[in-house]
């Protein structure tokens, strides 16, 4: 397992198969490429749903009320949590987006996003990766790789990318 270094702007998305926990709680087997049928994807990677001293995890993104705002992107969360602790998590924190449980690791692993924590787990550094429909990687952060760290990505930088990609009327979503 590498340093997390991310993958290059236009470079492919790699593809990845899983379990993915929808926002009422249903469970589907699901891959990248049919996520991306209903247009792009906007992957967060967390280590953990609640990490013990970042307990809202995704919900600081969440809270921006912009992952909603538009059709015409749907965001999916990444960690190696289970598929009932995403049930729980989405339960808990209204969460309108869903989660897929990267329980080896092996999606972060191929997004470059993956390092070994201190407890030998393999865990996601806080990332985001925008993906078009074509699977070309439209944008990217990565966050600091040490497990304490709760960064979150430049968000009006985000939005700008998101903006470009999806080609919707004017709207803020609340960031400026």
């Amino acid at each position: 397992m590498n340093e997390p270094h991310g993958l290059d702007v236009g470079g492919r998305a790699p593809e990845f198969g899983a379990s993915l926990v929808r926002s009422d709680g249903t469970v589907a087997e699901v891959t990248l490429s049919e996520c991306l049928g209903d247009g792009p994807v906007l992957l967060t990677f967390c280590a953990l749903d609640a990490v013990p001293r970042d307990p809202e995890g995704w919900c600081a993104l969440h809270d921006v009320g912009w992952f909603a705002s538009d059709e015409n992107l749907q965001v999916v969360g990444v960690s190696r949590a289970d598929t009932r602790t995403h049930c729980r998590f989405i339960e808990r924190f209204d969460l309108g987006y869903p989660l897929v449980s990267d329980r080896g690791g092996e999606v972060a692993d191929r997004y470059g996003v993956c390092y070994r924590d201190p407890r030998s787990a393999t865990s996601a550094v806080r990332s985001c990766v925008l993906v078009d429909e074509d699977r070309e990687i439209r944008y990217r952060w990565v966050g600091e790789h040490r497990p304490e760290h709760t960064s979150t990505p430049p968000l009006g930088e985000m939005h700008g990318a998101i903006r470009r990609e999806v080609s919707t009327p004017a709207e803020t979503f609340g960031l400026v």
